[in-house]
This record gives C-alpha cells, sequence and structure tokens, in this order.
C-alpha cells in the first residue's frame, strides 16, 4: 500500500509556467485527507518551496519540504528539520575558485537569496523560478563564509558538456553532482540525493521503500525514481528517467500527479 508520495516540482508536479494547477492542488489535498505523506522533493532551495507548501496545505496535514535535492527535509507541522547537510565551507571555496578558473558561473543560497560571483542568465532564470532576489558578489570567494546547502556551476550546455567531466574528476571523492538542466550542474556533499533522504524520511515515519511513490522528469530525480517502490516517469521526462520508472504518468502539463494519485493512492 502506498502511503507517501515525493513529488519533482519543475515540469512534474508544476506547469510549464511554473504553476500549481486546481486539478493537482485538490486531489493532493484529498489524498492527505486520506491519511497520506506529499512530499515536495526538489533541487529548489528552501525559501523557494515554502509557498507551494502552504498552497497544497502541507502544514495541516504533516507534510514534508525536502529541499536541495534531499540536503534539507522538514516537517511542515511540526516546523522542525529532520535532516540537514551542508557543504563545508573550504570546499565551497575551492568550487568557486575552480569555477573562476574555467570561467564559467556558479551560485549558492544565503540567508533567503542567491549569491553568484557576476551577472548572468542563468543566475537570473534561478532567481525568477524561486522567486529570490540574486546579488552578485565580485569577491564570492570571500563572500562564502558560511556552509552551504548546494552549490551550482552555470553555463551554456555545449560549454557545461566540456566542463561537467572536468568538475566530476576533481570533485567525485567529495560531491554528488548532478545535471538537472542543459545549463544547471547541481552539488551536493557526497551520498546527498533525493532517494536517500527519501529513505530517511520514509524511516522515520515507519515505512519502507514499497510504501513510497515517487514522480520526477529529470536526472536529479534519478535517485528517488530508483528507490521508490513505484517509480513515475512524466510523459515529459527524460529518456533516462523513462527507462527506470515502472509506470509512466500523463505530462505536467495534463495533471500527471493527480492521475497517479487517483490510480494508486485514492482508487476504490
Amino acid at each position: 500500500m502506498y502511503k507517501i508520495i515525493a513529488l519533482d516540482l519543475d515540469e512534474t508536479l508544476l506547469n510549464n509556467e511554473g504553476q500549481l494547477s486546481q486539478v493537482n492542488r485538490e486531489v493532493l489535498i484529498e489524498a492527505q485527507l486520506a491519511g497520506n505523506t506529499v512530499v515536495l522533493a526538489s533541487g529548489r532551495p528552501f525559501d523557494g518551496m515554502t509557498k507551494l507548501a502552504k498552497e497544497l496545505q502541507l502544514e495541516q496535514h504533516n507534510g514534508y519540504i525536502s529541499a536541495y535535492n534531499g540536503g534539507y527535509v522538514y516537517n511542515c507541522e511540526t516546523k522542525e528539520a529532520i535532516f540537514a547537510n551542508t557543504i563545508p565551507v573550504e570546499l565551497a571555496q575551492e568550487m568557486t575558485k575552480e569555477a573562476i578558473t574555467r570561467d564559467i558561473d556558479i551560485l549558492t543560497y544565503s540567508e533567503g537569496t542567491i549569491l553568484t560571483r557576476r551577472p548572468n542568465e542563468w543566475a537570473t532564470y534561478e532567481g525568477g523560478l524561486v522567486d529570490m532576489p540574486v546579488f552578485e558578489k565580485e569577491d564570492m570567494v570571500e563572500a562564502i563564509n558560511h556552509p552551504v546547502n548546494k552549490m551550482m556551476f552555470l553555463a551554456a550546455s555545449e560549454d557545461l558538456d566540456v566542463v561537467e567531466p572536468l568538475i566530476k574528476a576533481v570533485f567525485a571523492d567529495r560531491l554528488q553532482v548532478v545535471r538537472s538542466k542543459p545549463f544547471f550542474l547541481e552539488c551536493t556533499m557526497k551520498g546527498i540525493t533525493k532517494g536517500a533522504s527519501l529513505d530517511v524520511l520514509a524511516k522515520s515515519l515507519g515505512y519502507t521503500a514499497e510504501n513510497v511513490i515517487a514522480c520526477g522528469d529529470s536526472n536529479n530525480d534519478e535517485s528517488m525514481i530508483k528507490y521508490a517502490g513505484l517509480g513515475v516517469a512524466m510523459a515529459n521526462a527524460n529518456d533516462n528517467i523513462k527507462n527506470l520508472a515502472s509506470y509512466e504518468a500523463p505530462s505536467n502539463t495534463d495533471d500527471g500527479v493527480a492521475a497517479v494519485v487517483r490510480k494508486f493512492m485514492l482508487k476504490p
């Protein structure tokens, strides 16, 4: 019996305009009223997920936010973190120096803001996506003076194609590195993934992977798709995710999440 549903946000739960449809909202609230747990599982920063959590009434139904690709898991009802993991200052600064050496951009998050070393279209995109202000820090190394949950290398797709294997070669033993979009290379500490954190959460609630549904569309969803008893790829997912999933749902623009909930959690 499925009792937990973990949902990626962009291009999964949300439509192509980044909005939550009324159908998805109503069905997910119905699922919670029936005793199921909803987990918002995204690479987004925590502050970029709280508004959506309120729309879905997670604070009323013991729902969870899993932000930074699983680096921070938060109980919306008790307002407590059940899991948190950060990149140490020294490593974050080393990553920034690597970006400068490769002449690519980098960003991280600090106190409800986005920090990046120079103006760039990808940081602007992220700021609009998560509704957070972007600040350019010329001395980005100096600006990173506390541990951070996640960092992202940023570049045009063709440039990131070249840089990605080089970054992985330098940091593979210390960081989890995943390409979430053509222009985003996301980094958390080694072993920190959506799937690993979902396992921690499920066990804390007395469940196993067999009780979990995970829905996603992109490579940073791979770990939770593989972990869950029912791994779901949206119709708009990339081929890698579709090949890993055990079920394909309608697309994010066709209320695919609602269809999954109705079929597997609210079925008669």
